[in-house]
């Protein structure tokens, strides 16, 4: 799956997309789309530039910040599962999905798609419909719950 179709999978159809990138101070700088398309862009270009990118999962009502009062639809739950030292992290990416793998069966979750976040593993469970970013916090909830459940390492 390329990038474009990624972003088509895990994006809502509507609201403002966010591109973050990241300064030397450790702030963001955030680029704002209107469309996916557009967006799908400025990760492209970006990208090409050798420049690391970062994209908001949900849209947005308005270009005035990517704070959670300001989601509009999501597409997707997600998982972020860290590799590196520390207790809330796997010794490597194996390990990583290994365990993915063991906690979506275990728990009849459908499968994930899965990408290297540059420290680990991103998993997104994607949703046929986009729905309202405040109606999905009741799902994202409960995959944190299995999550912490089974001490399962998420960030």
């Amino acid at each position: 799956m390329d990038r474009p179709e990624f972003l088509r999978r895990v994006w809502p159809a509507q609201g403002f997309y966010c591109v973050a990138l990241p300064r030397a101070s450790g702030s963001f700088r955030h680029l704002w789309a209107p469309t996916q398309e557009d967006a799908s862009a400025i990760v492209e270009a970006q990208d090409a530039a050798g420049i690391t990118v970062y994209h908001a999962c949900s849209s947005f009502t308005s270009t005035a910040n990517r704070k959670g009062p300001n989601a509009a639809f999501v597409k997707a739950c997600w998982l972020d599962l860290d590799v590196g030292v520390g207790p809330n992290k796997f010794a490597t990416l194996g390990e990583a999905g290994a365990a993915l793998k063991t906690f979506v069966v275990k728990h009849g979750l459908p499968a994930p798609l899965v990408v290297s976040s540059g420290g680990g593993l991103h998993a997104y469970f994607t949703f046929e419909h986009e729905v309202e970013a405040q109606t999905a916090i009741v799902a994202a909830k409960q995959v944190k719950a299995l999550a912490l459940f089974d001490n399962f390492k998420i960030d």
